[in-house]
């Protein structure tokens, strides 16, 4: 049976939506659907920077409410800024919309409703000469957002400085594929607000935007990948496509937990010849950040993550 749900912040549970209102007017109803939008809003992103433990997002409710009213989103002494951010507030309270499930299905995690979110804010620059340090902003040189970056010219390194330490760390080596080397020319990233790219010995890069949407896989590629929307979550056994030379260290996973009660949690395994059997618990809202060392590591190279439950 199909129900018409809402989020219900004093319960932390979906609801039918006559929990907002019971018999009351219809304005009142639109009215209180937008502020727990609102809410949820700030908690999702909030959430996902670990700057505070969600629970104490419930508990100041009042406080939110009369700060979404002024337009005050400086939440909790917690600086927030940017027009992403804003944007994300305004299109969740604007777009108010009852969510059809099933009293039975899982709901997204608010850590992947917000990068599903950055993904759709994502816009593609097709192509960027390396002048100087590659910023991410809305008036710089990549909008925030999911990107495949695409090295046109060059072989060298990326590197960078995140706007929150939280993120994972910026450090790829790539290669156009006209370089003849082995080293990717695909990298899949996820780019925040404030980040700042470093590209040595690369003359020229593009940013393909990722869809909001894309198809669940278990073989990724050299990259940032988020689990529930590149990947499901589950416990793998770890294999790969393409032979490990014995002399390099081989596929790299690390894996952050933007949930977790002490700001960010990561850990980390390898698939090498020295260590073949690898098993990894994967949950929803992680980022999982993949790299390989090989004496052959091309653009079809896959980490594979064959299901164990």
């Amino acid at each position: 049976m199909n129900k018409n749900l809402v989020y219900n912040p004093a319960t932390g549970m979906m609801e039918e939506a006559d929990y907002l209102v019971g018999t009351k007017e219809r304005k009142r109803k639109v009215k209180n659907k937008r502020v727990v939008k609102a809410v949820i809003s700030i908690a999702i992103l909030i959430a996902v920077l670990n700057w505070v433990d969600i629970t104490v997002l419930y508990q100041k409710w009042d406080s939110f409410y009369s700060q979404i009213s002024s337009g005050n989103l400086n939440m909790v002494g917690i600086e927030t800024s940017g027009e992403v951010f804003e944007r994300y507030i305004d299109s969740t309270v604007d777009n108010v919309r009852e969510l059809e499930v099933e009293e039975s299905a899982v709901m997204v995690s608010q850590v992947l409703q917000f990068f599903n979110f950055l993904a759709s804010n994502a816009q593609t620059v097709e192509q960027i000469f390396i002048i100087g340090t590659v910023g991410v902003g809305e008036d710089r040189d990549v909008v925030p957002g999911i990107y495949d970056v695409k090295i046109l010219g060059g072989s060298g390194n990326i590197t960078g400085n995140r706007s929150n330490w939280d993120a994972p760390f910026i450090n790829w080596v790539g290669s156009s594929p006209n370089a003849h080397s082995d080293f990717p020319s695909i990298i899949r990233m996820i780019l925040f607000e404030g980040d700042e790219l470093e590209f040595t010995n690369i003359s020229q890069v593009s940013f393909i935007a990722v869809s909001e949407t894309v198809e669940l896989s278990n073989e990724l590629g050299i990259g940032e990948f988020v689990v529930g929307r590149d990947i499901k979550p589950g416990l793998y056994e770890l294999d790969t496509n393409i032979a490990l030379d014995s002399r390099w260290p081989g596929w790299s996973i690390d894996i952050y937990n933007f949930e977790a009660s002490e700001r960010r949690s990561r850990r980390s395994q390898s698939l090498n010849p020295a260590s073949p059997e690898v098993r990894v618990l994967l949950e929803e809202g992680e980022i999982l950040s993949i790299s390989l060392s090989n004496s052959v590591s091309t653009d079809e190279a896959r980490l594979i993550f064959n299901p164990l439950d």
